[in-house]
């Protein structure tokens, strides 16, 4: 499953770097999209069961270590829209692969 992982995959992203260090609206929409999600990348053998996840200080810290500023996941945590993804985001993600799928309801 560590083939599989979203957070390499946006830090080695050279249009994911540059966009969140130069817009910061679209760093906030990326923190929203990480969290509340599973990600699932289209080449993963079992994307019923398989996928990606963080935490919303994890999604946090990571759009805070790609605008590397010197920042940490407090600047992005509970900045509200947890959970939202934004079409430029859906883009970007797309491009590497990863769709978006919300927490199933537990009843």
């Amino acid at each position: 499953m560590d083939q599989f992982n979203l957070e390499r995959d946006l830090i080695n992203s050279d249009v994911v770097r540059a966009q969140v260090q130069t817009d910061r609206t679209f760093a906030k929409e990326l923190y929203a999209a990480l969290c509340n999600m599973q990600f699932v990348h289209r080449d993963m053998e079992h994307p019923e069961t398989d996928y990606w996840s963080c935490s919303w200080r994890y999604a946090g810290s990571i759009v805070s270590h790609i605008e590397a500023v010197g920042g940490d996941y407090m600047d992005y945590y509970c900045a509200g829209n947890e959970g939202t993804i934004s079409p430029s985001v859906t883009e970007v993600l797309t491009t590497l692969g990863w769709s978006a799928r919300p927490w199933p309801n537990k009843e």
